[in-house]
């Protein structure tokens, strides 16, 4: 199983090539994928912002169809809130990786799975170095890193 970041998902709405290459990869290989809720909140923050509400909604609900959510569970909160803490005491200014991104990498390491992100700045330079959280697991795409 994977789960899947925000910007995997708004990626393969915007027909960005690397997102359909591992979105094809991860079809060939069978792996399940999984959507945090919090990612669905971001996709409808884009919804409310966006110029095409109706469109970007059904755009939306079309991509994550049939794809299971994952709840935020008590482990999955506290593991996000030290995540989030950690970057923000690693940071200068004290500004961490947000509460959404810190729910998703906290989603992956308790479900021990892969997040499928490309942003390597926040999953992997903040949350996995910064913060010495070696036990996420970050599956990069369209990065140098790749």
């Amino acid at each position: 199983m994977v789960v899947l970041d925000t910007n995997f998902l708004i990626d393969l709405d915007a027909n960005r090539p690397e997102a359909i290459d591992k979105a094809r990869a991860i079809e060939r290989s069978g792996a399940p994928r999984r959507v945090p809720r919090i990612v669905v909140t971001e996709l409808w923050i884009a919804v409310g912002n966006g110029t095409q509400t109706a469109h970007d909604r059904e755009t939306f609900e079309r991509l994550i169809e049939g794809l299971p959510r994952v709840d935020l569970t008590a482990p999955v909160a506290k593991r996000a809130g030290e995540i989030e803490g950690r970057t923000q005491s690693a940071d200068p200014n004290g500004i961490g990786v947000g509460l959404a991104d810190a729910i998703v990498a906290a989603t992956a390491i308790v479900l021990d799975e892969p997040v499928v992100t490309d942003d390597e700045t926040d999953f992997v330079n903040r949350i996995r170095v910064q913060t010495e959280t070696a036990d996420l697991d970050v599956d990069l795409y369209g990065s140098a890193s790749e």
